[in-house]
């Protein structure tokens, strides 16, 4: 499994623009500055036999997909990013909620932020582990629809509530969004490389 860019990104953007069409608030909120994802370019995480720009649709399965090692590419992916503690990666949650069995005993649940009544997961700072990083993504990924925004962020605190000013702040800071893909075995990555160069794995 490894990072593909495509050269033409004309059907994952098409894929995304779907998938974001009937997005939650949060999601909304932080895209109404990428327009139609025109700025930037896309990444897919797949086996190495694939040849990315073969590839036109990206909800269908792909044959050799380790969703596992998908999981880990995206958690290096995550943790080079926030090695800046100005940067945040913000796991939408369309499933869990605080009402859950388990809640209080869920060991991230300090990485738990909250747009009214929609939930993030937080990953912020260099001091987050990469166990850490790869624990939640697995646990976030885990459910459907799974949306992550890769933002410039307007502190380097962790926020239990997150307020318009802050939302706003993000969406003019926003570096990528990554998508399920692929029957949800693996993702699709859009992402501004004019803002930041991609990580190198």
């Amino acid at each position: 499994m490894k990072v593909q860019k495509l050269r033409n990104g004309s059907h994952a953007r098409k894929y995304m623009l779907y998938r974001l069409s009937h997005s939650y608030e949060i999601a909304a909120k932080l895209l109404q500055k990428t327009g139609d994802f025109a700025l930037g370019s896309f990444f897919v995480v797949v086996p190495d036999c694939v040849e990315a720009d073969q590839l036109s649709d990206f909800g269908s399965e792909i044959p050799g997909v380790d969703s596992s090692v998908a999981t880990q590419i995206l958690g290096k992916i995550a943790g080079r990013f926030i090695r800046n503690p100005n940067r945040t990666v913000l796991l939408h949650d369309f499933i869990h909620s605080i009402s859950d069995p388990g809640w209080d005993e869920y060991k991230y649940k300090d990485r738990a932020t909250f747009y009214v009544d929609e939930l993030c997961w937080e990953l912020k700072g260099p001091d987050t582990s990469k166990d850490e990083i790869e624990e939640l993504i697995l646990d976030w990924s885990s459910s459907f629809p799974v949306f992550a925004f890769f933002c410039v962020s307007p502190s380097t605190d962790r926020k239990t509530h997150l307020a318009d000013i802050d939302l706003e702040y993000m969406a003019n800071n926003l570096i990528a969004v990554v998508l399920d893909a692929f029957d949800g075995n693996s993702f699709v990555i859009w992402w501004r490389e004019d803002l930041l160069p991609f990580p190198i794995l």
